[in-house]
């Protein structure tokens, strides 16, 4: 294991981080070195950019998987490398365009006249 690894799981550790979430952070920042071949130290903002673009794009994982990514690279960058100009970023999440069924102020009537224990 590499000291930067321990490093960053003693990082977790200490910021009380569950262990679930460890994992998932280690695994997202293990993804990351491997598609680039490299410590993940040595990277610039915009591969780092690039990689999450492509987890989206590319890979088509979900808005919440990609947070996990993105979240897994601010505690390594920002936290705990304490690296400054840090500067990558995870578009919005998109929302749902389907509203909300209202009924109506007659179904609403028939619904509680079928009620027989109010």
């Amino acid at each position: 294991m590499s000291a930067l690894r321990e490093q960053f799981r003693q990082h977790m550790r200490l910021r009380g981080l569950a262990d679930r979430t460890q994992y998932s952070y280690e695994h997202a920042m293990v993804q990351l070195a491997t598609a680039y071949g490299m410590s993940p130290d040595k990277m610039t903002n915009e591969q780092i950019q690039m990689y999450l673009d492509r987890l989206i794009r590319e890979r088509h994982m979900s808005w919440n998987t990609v947070n996990v990514y993105f979240s897994a690279c601010r505690c390594f960058y920002v936290s705990m490398l304490q690296r400054t100009g840090t500067e990558f970023s995870l578009p919005p999440r998109g929302r749902s365009h389907h509203k909300p069924v209202v009924l109506s102020r007659d179904a609403v009537r028939r619904i509680l006249a079928a009620l027989q224990n109010l």
